[in-house]
């Protein structure tokens, strides 16, 4: 795979993120969600430092460090729970979290 076709699946990766997330299909703190970015954003990060575009390299960088911190944040919330592994990939892990099933942050009651 050239570094082309690598670029254009990273860029696929981020879009198909964001329209899972948008059509409600994952949660945007699922594992999939910033799996996905994390990967997607640092091979386009690679390919910006490859090229010199500073520019392009400070937001995907950036973008894949905070996609990273929260993957981790993530993978630490469900290291007392791997029963929930599963529905993670999709969901958010916190919404596991013993009293807080079924409630839905940003939302009035």
């Amino acid at each position: 795979m050239n570094d082309q076709s690598l670029q254009i699946a990273a860029a696929l990766m981020l879009l198909a993120a964001f329209g899972l997330a948008q059509f409600g299909l994952v949660h945007d703190k699922s594992l999939l969600y910033l799996l996905f970015n994390m990967l997607g954003s640092a091979v386009l990060a690679m390919g910006a430092w490859a090229g010199h575009q500073w520019g392009v390299l400070i937001l995907e960088g950036s973008w894949s460090l905070i996609s990273t911190a929260g993957l981790a944040q993530s993978i630490s919330t469900l290291l007392d729970r791997p029963a929930d592994f599963l529905l993670a990939l999709w969901r958010n892990p916190a919404d596991a979290e013993p009293g807080r099933a079924g409630r839905r942050q940003g939302t009035c009651r």
